[in-house]
């Protein structure tokens, strides 16, 4: 099974050896619809457990957590970002985000897409006021006529929050993977 296993770790584990799985899909969408930002519907997220991951030469922290992608836009088919995959991510990035793979909380087209989606965030440079012209959310699949990139002008710049960066895709090796059910027939 693909799907991880949900532990519930010692106090001394979390961040640790083991990070919270989130219930909010990170989707890999491409089109924005209506209002971003305060017009984007809120839902509440969970945390649906606990769950081992070994990322090698990376130290975990209280920051990281991991959620599941949904949806194509950002599979270029060498990443590891595809529809079903899980990943980590770190809250609040610092630094310039050109060129980092995001989580973004808008509002999008599909009603199963929720509020958040996966982009690379590419913008131009900044005017004298400090502010961009213009600001892609770049979707990485080649067939850029059915995942088109996300492009925003100065006056939805603060309709768009940054939520996290993306640490790493998760390959089945990185995490502990619950054992599939075993079906002998019988209809449960």
């Amino acid at each position: 099974s693909d799907r991880p296993k949900i532990e519930d770790p010692l106090e001394i584990e979390k961040y640790e050896t083991h990070l919270p799985l989130h219930s909010l899909d990170a989707v890999a969408a491409s089109e924005p619809a209506g209002e971003w930002g305060a017009g984007a519907q809120e839902k509440l997220i969970e945390t649906l457990g606990w769950i081992r991951v070994m990322l090698p030469g990376q130290r975990l922290n209280d920051k990281m957590f991991v959620a599941q992608i949904k949806g194509n836009s950002m599979d270029n088919g060498k990443n590891g970002l595809t529809n079903g995959a899980y990943a980590v991510f770190q809250l609040w990035p610092v630094g310039s985000r050109q060129g980092k793979i995001v989580l973004v909380k808008g509002s999008f087209t599909d009603p199963e897409t929720d509020t958040f989606a996966v982009k690379k965030y590419v913008a131009d440079t900044r005017d004298e006021e400090g502010r961009h012209n213009i600001i892609k959310l770049v979707s990485l699949n080649p067939d850029n006529n059915k995942y088109p990139d996300i492009t925003l002008l100065p006056e939805q710049d603060g309709d768009v929050s940054i939520v996290a960066e993306l640490i790493s895709p998760l390959l089945p090796e990185d995490y502990q993977r619950a054992v599939p059910a075993q079906n002998h027939g019988t209809i449960h």
